[in-house]
């Protein structure tokens, strides 16, 4: 009868296990072999204990050869179910020893967490170098630098609206020293704007960290005899297809923005797409585009230096950058709201204690006063977000451009 007392196991535990392989013993049915120094060499002597007997030697009548075969056949039946019943067992004593090998070693070895960061961590930045994502993936790789005291670089890969640059992170090594620093464009918006992107963005990306922007404003030309928002829908109808607007590339939030607004406006512009948001910028202080709808960190300076004219920004309430500067809806055009944010994520099936570490250091780190600062400077709020909390932003983002598409009678290319 069983002790009720002690709890009963039908596994050994690793320790139960290394002890029988040690001392030639089995577990249930299966009998194991003794370890050498060697491994492999002692599991071939325990298939060697198993090798079949040496061949009958000849007979020298008919008669005792027949007998001779009959018994040879049978021995040999009785043989290879020997060999069979050996292999089984070997193959079994093989599993387990392996078995007992992995547990140990993972016993032993510690933490990717513990051991991370041991090397230099890259951040892909998905735009050219001077643009807000690159200014705020370099204040992180500066911050998570100086808080672990190992290298983190930035790497420029723009191309596609950032779709590039993003795809690149994606199929990435999970391991948490391949990081995309982006803004909702290659995530929420390429897909509503393309027939397809390599990569799903709520799938393919592990959230760690994200700030929402202040919202994009709408900038002309200073040299433009338009001062309002309203001065620049009365132009537009009043010569449709003859303004052009400028994005930082097919399928961005500022191309979306820009359809969004002839949508609710009445009026038609022409887009023309650049790599990047500061091209666009430099040909839009140069005469060469009319309009953008770009993002305040693009373009508070310029603003500021009389470069570009402000007429409008894309939320529901004033920027505390530009307090003077109304809203789209008091300006005369309501419904074309776009908030976007800028972010940093790991590529699917990273480690959630290194997801978990890189959060943990960096919400803490980014505020600090002068970093917030920075970061309001590059024209964000204060409001942060983590984990789930962007991974249900992203969704909604995608929501909302897939709407602003179809509403807008855009052709995904």
């Amino acid at each position: 009868m069983l002790d009720s007392t002690r709890s009963v196991s039908l596994f050994p535990s690793p320790r139960e296990l290394l002890r029988a392989v040690g001392r030639g013993e089995g577990w249930g049915d299966t009998r194991l072999p003794v370890l050498s120094r060697d491994p492999v060499h002692s599991l071939t002597a325990a298939a060697r204990t198993h090798d079949p007997p040496p061949p009958t030697p000849p007979h020298h009548s008919l008669r005792e050869w027949e007998e001779g075969r009959t018994r040879g056949a049978i021995s040999d039946q009785s043989t290879q179910r020997s060999l069979g019943e050996s292999k089984r067992q070997n193959c079994h004593a093989a599993a387990l020893i392996l078995a007992v090998i992995a547990l140990c070693l993972g016993a032993a070895a510690p933490s990717s967490a513990q051991t991370y960061p041991n090397r230099i961590i890259k951040i892909i930045a998905p735009f050219p170098a001077g643009a807000p994502v690159d200014s705020g993936a370099r204040l992180v790789a500066d911050r998570l630098e100086k808080a672990w005291g190992q290298s983190v670089i930035v790497e420029n890969r723009g191309g596609g609206g950032g779709v590039v640059g993003s795809n690149a992170v994606a199929k990435a090594a999970p391991d948490g020293y391949t990081l995309l620093f982006t803004s909702t464009s290659p995530l929420a918006a390429a897909p509503a704007l393309n027939k397809s992107v390599p990569y799903d963005s709520v799938k393919d990306f592990a959230p760690i960290w994200a700030i929402n922007a202040s919202g994009l404003v709408v900038v002309v030309n200073p040299e433009l005899p338009i001062a309002t928002l309203g001065d620049l829908v009365q132009h537009a109808r009043a010569q449709p297809g003859k303004l052009s607007f400028a994005s930082s590339g097919h399928g961005t939030t500022q191309h979306l923005a820009g359809e969004l607004f002839m949508v609710r406006s009445g009026t038609r512009l022409v887009h023309v797409p650049y790599r990047g948001g500061y091209l666009g910028t430099t040909d839009l202080m140069a005469g060469h585009v009319q309009v953008m709808f770009d993002s305040l960190g693009n373009t508070l300076q310029n603003i500021r230096a009389g470069k570009l004219r402000a007429l409008a920004v894309l939320r529901g309430k004033r920027s505390n950058q530009l307090p003077d500067l109304p809203t789209a809806e008091e300006g005369g055009v309501a419904g074309v709201e776009m908030n976007g944010w800028l972010g940093l994520f790991a590529p699917a099936g990273t480690p959630p204690e290194i997801v978990r570490k890189l959060t943990d250091t960096l919400v803490p780190a980014m505020r600090d006063p002068d970093t917030l600062a920075r970061l309001i400077e590059l024209g964000n709020d204060d409001d942060v977000m983590t984990g789930d909390t962007i991974t249900r932003k992203l969704a909604e983002d995608r929501a909302l451009f897939a709407e602003i598409v179809e509403k807008a009678g855009i052709e995904p290319q």
